[in-house]
């Protein structure tokens, strides 16, 4: 995704394949499930946007001086014993 997309406000949703931010992300929800995000834009995430990383879910980030406040990730944990 290049450009702006910012004025997107609505709930996306990807559940499998992967995608790669080089410009403004969405500005509403995004929930990331069974995906990779590869997020390259030198943008950071707008303070109304919601990140949702799901189960088997990659983030990689290629510009580390993101403010990155809004990133929800959940985390499965399976304890054997």
């Amino acid at each position: 995704m290049s450009g702006d997309n910012s004025g997107y406000t609505g709930k996306f949703t990807q559940n499998e394949g992967s995608t790669t931010v080089t410009g403004k992300f969405f500005t509403g929800e995004s929930v990331i499930s069974d995906s990779v995000l590869n997020y390259l834009s030198s943008t950071d995430l707008s303070n109304t946007a919601k990140l949702t990383l799901g189960q088997n879910s990659t983030l990689n980030i290629g510009n580390t001086d993101l403010g990155l406040k809004n990133i929800f990730i959940n985390c499965i944990f399976i304890f054997f014993r």
